[in-house]
């Protein structure tokens, strides 16, 4: 996206995450989360479940509780 000059914004990361996490690549979808930080995109609640669900269905359950923590501080 952003080669051809179109900035990603909280949509296009969300599909994205949500695409990870379906296919169990987590890692990349947290990756991606904490992408959004750096670019100052503020994260959703879609954002939040679609990662939760993801860490959740992949045994991560400490790291999920830890979002719901921070997504009810936002």
């Amino acid at each position: 996206m952003a080669q051809m000059g179109v900035a990603p914004d909280v949509r296009s990361f969300n599909i994205m995450i949500n695409g990870f996490c379906k296919i169990k690549m987590v890692d990349e979808a947290v990756n991606l989360f904490n992408g959004m930080h750096c670019r100052k995109i503020i994260p959703n609640v879609v954002t939040y479940n679609s990662l939760i669900d993801g860490l959740c269905k992949s045994g991560r359950i400490s790291y999920a509780l830890e979002l719901v923590d921070e997504m009810h501080d936002i």
